[in-house]
């Protein structure tokens, strides 16, 4: 069996209609290399521009495709970003930048980002398995509704959250009450986002991965709540 990698494909919306598009270029270029760093343990080829306002990236594995997205989606906000991933084998050898190579997961991640812009998603997954993308799909669709009212006061407490591990922290942080971080994290309904995104990492592990036409099976387990 052909070995899968994962091809992550974004595009800035709208971006001939910013302001001062080269000023957001430059941002992008740089959250590219925070990205690389982080995630070079990860990534098979380095995410770089490759056609306008497209850049692309490979990893060895989709289980960390998300959590990368989401980093990229929040430090460029309020300037939104579609993404089409793709999982797959390669047709060609590694190479630095995948403008020079060619496989099912590249062809599958320009594919999924042709779908987010038929759409209102932002993110779409595309396999060899259609029960699998639509499953995964399926929640971030969900995931998406619940923040599509997010401001970036939002964005970045949640992000202060997610680095300082406490309410309190983010409360001092920010110079006000723990208590209305709580608040705020139940109006944008966090904790369901995370328990979402939960179920996302899990389903992006590589073993839940199965051979083409092989029935993708989700097991169910019974609620002890």
């Amino acid at each position: 069996m052909s070995k899968i990698y994962t091809a992550i494909t974004g595009d800035l919306v709208d971006s001939r209609k910013l302001p001062d598009r080269q000023k957001v270029q430059k941002q992008l270029q740089n959250i590219l290399i925070q990205v690389n760093r982080r995630y070079r343990q990860q990534i098979a080829v380095r995410f770089s521009i490759i056609l306008g306002d497209e850049f692309q990236g490979l990893l060895f594995s989709p289980q960390p495709s998300y959590p990368l997205i989401r980093e990229i989606q929040r430090q460029i906000y309020p300037v939104r970003v579609k993404f089409g991933v793709g999982i797959g084998p390669l047709a060609t050898r590694i190479m630095p930048s995948t403008s020079s190579m060619d496989g099912v997961c590249l062809l599958n991640s320009r594919q999924a980002l042709l779908l987010t812009k038929k759409s209102r998603a932002t993110i779409v997954y595309q396999s060899e398995q259609t029960d699998y993308d639509r499953l995964i799909n399926t929640i971030i669709l969900l995931i998406d509704a619940l923040q599509s009212h997010w401001q970036e006061i939002h964005y970045r407490r949640v992000t202060l959250y997610e680095q300082l591990g406490s309410r309190q922290a983010v409360a001092r942080k920010e110079k006000v009450s723990p208590q209305m971080i709580s608040k705020m994290f139940q109006d944008i309904h966090l904790e369901e986002i995370k328990k979402a995104e939960e179920t996302l990492k899990l389903l992006l592990n590589p073993i839940r991965l199965k051979l083409k036409n092989q029935p993708y099976k989700v097991e169910i387990k019974k609620s002890t709540l």
